[in-house]
């Protein structure tokens, strides 16, 4: 469920499993922008990607902290498994860790609670699936980001094939200029871009991105997700 509603989002998912052909099975299943990893490989991609889902049927922690760097991204990971597929130890500031059996316990003993505990507790699983679904909301932009990245790089070449053409560059500055170009324009576009992340976030994302297509013309139907990921 999960992989499909990063996948409506716009995301990239890697499925990783110590049975290759489940993996195989399961990627095919879901379609487009889905990959197989290898499970040698799972310290590698701990510490690359920002989001993470667990679910095995293993007896002891698969995911330990030797097996884990400090990095500056702010990693958010799930683990859906009992017993536990990443273990208690891993305390990094940027890494945040959701337990099912940690809420399992709470379901379990909330005839014990007294109401306002239970309460307590209701608004803490409500604030950490917000916070989820806030984050899988901001997805829902990066086609439209993408898309002005791809349209702003297609006109700086074609600007500067122009000029080079008509003889007022040497072609063998053709290809700095280009660069240079796109350059520019990705800083010019940093802090609007920041700004619609930020803006994707609220509950009338779907009206704040259609606006800004409206706004820039832009046709995301043929934005393949993986460019500038």
């Amino acid at each position: 469920m999960a992989a499909k509603h990063l996948l409506r989002a716009g995301a990239d998912v890697l499925i990783v499993s110590r049975t290759i052909a489940h993996a195989q099975s399961l990627a095919e299943e879901l379609g487009e922008n889905v990959k197989v990893g290898e499970y040698e490989k799972l310290s590698y991609y701990l510490n690359k990607y920002r989001l993470l889902f667990t679910a095995t049927r293993a007896k002891e922690p698969i995911i330990t902290k030797e097996m884990v760097e400090e990095k500056l991204i702010n990693r958010t990971w799930f683990d859906m498994a009992i017993p536990r597929d990443i273990s208690k130890d891993i305390d990094f500031d940027n890494i945040k860790v959701y337990y099912i059996d940690d809420l399992q316990a709470i379901s379990s003993s909330n005839h014990a609670l007294r109401r306002e505990k239970a309460l307590e507790a209701a608004e803490i699983v409500s604030e950490h699936k917000d916070n989820f679904l806030k984050w899988l909301h901001a997805l829902a932009v990066e086609p439209v980001i993408k898309q002005m990245r791809l349209d702003v790089e297609n006109i700086v070449k074609s600007e500067v094939q122009r000029v080079v053409k008509k003889g007022f560059v040497p072609k063998e500055y053709q290809q700095s200029l280009e660069h240079m170009g796109v350059q520019l324009f990705d800083k010019f576009l940093h802090q609007p871009t920041k700004q619609m992340r930020q803006l994707a976030k609220e509950s009338d994302q779907e009206n704040v991105i259609e606006a800004i297509k409206e706004i820039f013309a832009l046709n995301t139907d043929s934005v393949d997700p993986k460019i500038y990921k």
